[in-house]
């Protein structure tokens, strides 16, 4: 079966002619055509460079189109990312560089995260991290957010600690799981399982850029 990268030749080699020969010669007579084929055959066989630099420069414009079009998609939604109502913003509120993460409790990938992250707040003063709950491996999930939105309507002076707690801690998260790490950072177990909006709110379908949850964080943390 073709590789990837024989197939992505095999299309060079297709448009080359096309693209190399002058107007006239691809509408010249049969044999002057099969003359010219074979001057350019002979020619990539001299220098098979040119499929590579062709290949490169494909590659490099396929990789622009895509930083453009996600350009595009951020700006489209980009109070929704930066300025959302009641968002939780880590770090220097006002610095001027802002990552957003989103994120699920079960995630494998967000846990190991969290101490680069911190890293990184307490390195850069000019960084900010802004927290999106995306709740995606289950119901479980989907409960722990729950809590912590209520956790961050109730006392939002104690979402971090809360945030980093249950995160950072083993075991699947849920329900009962983030009402002991509410109760361990100080809150009202009974509070918080009544908090504001935790029976309102319901997890996006959708992250705000359009990606599938399934793409968001295909793994699940180890227990």
């Amino acid at each position: 079966m073709p590789t990837p990268f024989r197939l992505k030749a095999l299309a060079a080699l297709a448009l080359l002619p096309a693209a190399v020969l002058p107007a006239t010669a691809q509408t010249a007579a049969p044999q002057d055509k099969a003359v010219i084929e074979q001057i350019v055959r002979d020619y990539l066989l001299a220098h098979p460079e040119v499929i590579q630099e062709a290949l490169g420069e494909l590659e490099r414009r396929q990789q622009a189109a895509e930083t453009e079009k996600r350009a595009e998609i951020v700006a489209s939604v980009r109070d929704e990312l930066f300025q959302s109502k009641r968002q939780v913003v880590l770090g220097n509120p006002d610095a001027p560089i802002t990552l957003v993460e989103f994120f699920d409790y079960n995630c494998g990938y967000c846990k190991r995260s969290l101490a680069d992250k911190q890293a990184i707040l307490d390195e850069d003063k000019d960084v900010r991290i802004v927290l999106k709950e995306f709740p995606i491996l289950g119901n479980g999930s989907v409960e722990a957010a729950r809590v912590a939105v209520a956790v961050n309507l109730i006392a939002p002076e104690k979402y971090g600690a809360f945030h980093d707690a249950l995160l950072g801690g083993r075991g699947e998260a849920n329900t009962a799981r983030a009402l002991d790490v509410a109760e361990e950072v100080g809150l009202d177990r009974a509070a918080s399982r009544r908090g504001p909006g935790i029976l309102r709110w319901r997890p996006p379908s959708r992250s705000p850029t359009g990606s599938p949850p399934s793409s968001a964080c295909p793994g699940r943390r180890p227990t």
